[in-house]
Protein backbone atom coordinates (compact mmCIF):
# COMPACT_ATOMS: atom_id res chain seq x y z
CA UNK A 1 0.00 0.00 0.00
CA UNK A 2 1.36 3.75 -0.81
CA UNK A 3 1.31 6.33 1.58
CA UNK A 4 1.38 9.93 2.54
CA UNK A 5 2.43 12.02 4.92
CA UNK A 6 1.06 15.16 7.40
CA UNK A 7 2.77 16.76 9.63
CA UNK A 8 0.96 18.70 12.49
CA UNK A 9 2.04 20.41 15.76
CA UNK A 10 -0.58 18.28 17.77
CA UNK A 11 0.79 14.76 19.06
CA UNK A 12 -1.47 11.65 19.48
CA UNK A 13 -4.31 11.80 16.84
CA UNK A 14 -6.24 9.03 16.84
CA UNK A 15 -7.96 10.89 13.53
CA UNK A 16 -6.94 13.45 11.83
CA UNK A 17 -10.65 15.81 10.77
CA UNK A 18 -10.20 18.34 7.96
CA UNK A 19 -10.02 21.76 8.86
CA UNK A 20 -10.89 25.00 6.63
CA UNK A 21 -8.70 26.23 4.20
CA UNK A 22 -8.49 30.04 3.43
CA UNK A 23 -7.09 29.11 0.22
CA UNK A 24 -9.31 26.22 -0.83
CA UNK A 25 -12.21 28.18 0.97
CA UNK A 26 -13.27 24.55 2.01
CA UNK A 27 -12.33 21.70 4.79
CA UNK A 28 -9.18 19.49 3.89
CA UNK A 29 -6.70 17.74 5.48
CA UNK A 30 -3.14 18.13 3.68
CA UNK A 31 -0.68 15.29 2.78
CA UNK A 32 2.58 15.21 0.78
CA UNK A 33 3.88 12.17 -0.54
CA UNK A 34 7.16 13.47 0.43
CA UNK A 35 8.22 12.89 4.62
CA UNK A 36 10.12 15.96 3.80
CA UNK A 37 7.76 18.45 2.98
CA UNK A 38 5.32 17.52 5.19
CA UNK A 39 8.39 17.38 8.07
CA UNK A 40 8.40 21.41 7.03
CA UNK A 41 4.36 21.39 7.95
CA UNK A 42 5.11 20.14 11.62
CA UNK A 43 4.55 23.83 13.16
CA UNK A 44 3.08 26.44 10.80
CA UNK A 45 3.20 29.28 13.24
CA UNK A 46 3.84 32.36 11.06
CA UNK A 47 3.21 30.41 7.94
CA UNK A 48 5.00 31.68 4.17
CA UNK A 49 5.76 35.03 6.47
CA UNK A 50 8.41 33.39 8.64
CA UNK A 51 9.74 30.95 6.48
CA UNK A 52 8.61 30.20 2.56
CA UNK A 53 8.84 26.66 1.68
CA UNK A 54 9.41 26.15 -2.27
CA UNK A 55 10.31 22.91 -4.44
CA UNK A 56 12.65 24.01 -7.36
CA UNK A 57 12.41 21.73 -10.95
CA UNK A 58 16.01 20.95 -10.99
CA UNK A 59 15.93 19.69 -6.85
CA UNK A 60 14.37 16.71 -5.48
CA UNK A 61 14.74 18.37 -2.34
CA UNK A 62 12.40 21.51 -0.94
CA UNK A 63 13.55 24.59 0.04
CA UNK A 64 12.79 25.89 3.26
CA UNK A 65 13.37 30.14 2.86
CA UNK A 66 13.35 32.30 6.13
CA UNK A 67 11.74 35.06 4.90
CA UNK A 68 12.50 37.22 8.44
CA UNK A 69 15.72 36.64 10.56
CA UNK A 70 15.52 33.70 12.42
CA UNK A 71 12.60 32.82 10.74
CA UNK A 72 13.18 28.69 11.68
CA UNK A 73 13.92 29.64 14.95
CA UNK A 74 10.44 31.66 15.58
CA UNK A 75 8.55 28.81 14.18
CA UNK A 76 10.48 25.49 14.71
CA UNK A 77 12.14 26.18 18.19
CA UNK A 78 11.17 24.57 21.70
CA UNK A 79 8.73 23.19 20.05
CA UNK A 80 7.18 19.19 19.36
CA UNK A 81 5.00 17.35 16.58
CA UNK A 82 3.57 14.51 14.70
CA UNK A 83 4.55 13.29 11.24
CA UNK A 84 1.27 10.43 10.99
CA UNK A 85 1.45 8.23 7.76
CA UNK A 86 -1.74 8.05 5.62
CA UNK A 87 -3.25 6.00 3.03
CA UNK A 88 -2.44 7.33 0.02
CA UNK A 89 -5.74 6.15 -1.45
CA UNK A 90 -7.71 8.48 1.06
CA UNK A 91 -5.92 11.86 -0.58
CA UNK A 92 -6.08 13.18 -4.13
CA UNK A 93 -4.16 15.52 -5.91
CA UNK A 94 -5.87 19.02 -7.62
CA UNK A 95 -4.54 21.43 -10.17
CA UNK A 96 -5.66 24.35 -7.65
CA UNK A 97 -2.87 22.78 -4.91
CA UNK A 98 0.39 23.36 -4.52
CA UNK A 99 2.24 20.62 -6.31
CA UNK A 100 3.68 19.32 -3.08
CA UNK A 101 0.56 18.57 -1.52
CA UNK A 102 -2.51 16.06 -1.76
CA UNK A 103 -5.81 16.59 0.13
CA UNK A 104 -8.83 14.62 1.58
CA UNK A 105 -12.15 16.00 2.41
CA UNK A 106 -13.15 13.66 4.73
CA UNK A 107 -11.30 12.54 8.09
CA UNK A 108 -8.55 10.09 8.41
CA UNK A 109 -7.18 7.66 10.90
CA UNK A 110 -3.30 7.45 10.89
CA UNK A 111 -1.52 4.39 9.59
CA UNK A 112 1.51 5.10 11.98
CA UNK A 113 2.73 8.45 14.25
CA UNK A 114 6.14 9.62 14.15
CA UNK A 115 6.78 11.66 17.04
CA UNK A 116 9.22 14.71 17.01
CA UNK A 117 10.14 15.93 20.34
CA UNK A 118 12.60 18.96 18.72
CA UNK A 119 11.32 20.28 15.60
CA UNK A 120 14.16 22.93 15.13
CA UNK A 121 16.53 20.15 15.87
CA UNK A 122 14.85 17.43 13.71
CA UNK A 123 14.38 20.38 10.42
CA UNK A 124 18.20 21.40 11.11
CA UNK A 125 19.05 17.44 11.19
CA UNK A 126 17.71 17.30 7.76
CA UNK A 127 19.34 19.80 6.40
CA UNK A 128 22.88 18.36 7.31
CA UNK A 129 21.84 14.59 5.79
CA UNK A 130 20.69 17.02 2.39
CA UNK A 131 17.08 16.41 2.72
CA UNK A 132 16.06 19.73 2.62
CA UNK A 133 17.79 23.22 1.53
CA UNK A 134 17.52 26.05 4.09
CA UNK A 135 17.94 29.13 2.70
CA UNK A 136 18.84 32.17 5.04
CA UNK A 137 16.89 35.41 5.52
CA UNK A 138 20.51 37.03 4.13
CA UNK A 139 20.07 34.50 0.90
CA UNK A 140 15.99 34.54 0.14
CA UNK A 141 15.95 37.03 -2.65
CA UNK A 142 17.79 34.59 -4.75
CA UNK A 143 14.78 32.71 -4.31
CA UNK A 144 11.92 34.79 -4.08
CA UNK A 145 10.88 38.51 -5.24
CA UNK A 146 12.97 40.98 -3.86
CA UNK A 147 10.44 43.33 -2.95
CA UNK A 148 8.44 40.48 -1.50
CA UNK A 149 5.60 40.26 -3.89
CA UNK A 150 4.27 37.16 -3.36
CA UNK A 151 3.93 37.65 0.38
CA UNK A 152 2.14 40.98 -0.51
CA UNK A 153 -0.24 39.00 -2.69
CA UNK A 154 -0.58 36.36 0.28
CA UNK A 155 -1.84 38.81 2.55
CA UNK A 156 -4.08 40.38 0.09
CA UNK A 157 -5.80 37.09 -0.45
CA UNK A 158 -5.89 36.02 3.49
CA UNK A 159 -7.08 39.54 4.62
CA UNK A 160 -10.27 39.58 1.69
CA UNK A 161 -11.35 35.63 2.59
CA UNK A 162 -10.62 36.90 6.97
CA UNK A 163 -11.40 40.77 7.14
CA UNK A 164 -11.53 40.26 10.82
CA UNK A 165 -8.50 38.07 11.49
CA UNK A 166 -6.90 39.95 13.89
CA UNK A 167 -4.20 37.81 14.49
CA UNK A 168 -2.77 37.76 11.31
CA UNK A 169 -3.13 41.56 10.96
CA UNK A 170 -1.05 41.52 13.88
CA UNK A 171 1.80 38.79 12.78
CA UNK A 172 2.21 40.73 9.37
CA UNK A 173 1.63 44.52 11.53
CA UNK A 174 5.23 42.97 13.56
CA UNK A 175 7.07 41.11 10.90
CA UNK A 176 6.22 42.82 7.88
CA UNK A 177 5.01 46.39 8.33
CA UNK A 178 5.09 47.80 5.04
CA UNK A 179 2.61 45.21 4.24
CA UNK A 180 -0.23 46.90 5.99
CA UNK A 181 1.05 51.08 5.44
Amino acid sequence: MDYVFHGSGVQHLQTIEPQYSLLLKEHVIYASADLYIASLFLDKTGGDYFCSILMDAGSRSPYLIERIENGIQLRYQKKKGSIYVLNKQDFKSREDIWKGEMISDHPVVPVKEIMIDDIATYIFTLSELKKINIIPFSERHKYVHEDDTDLRELFRQEMKAAPTDHRLMQLVSKYHPGFTT
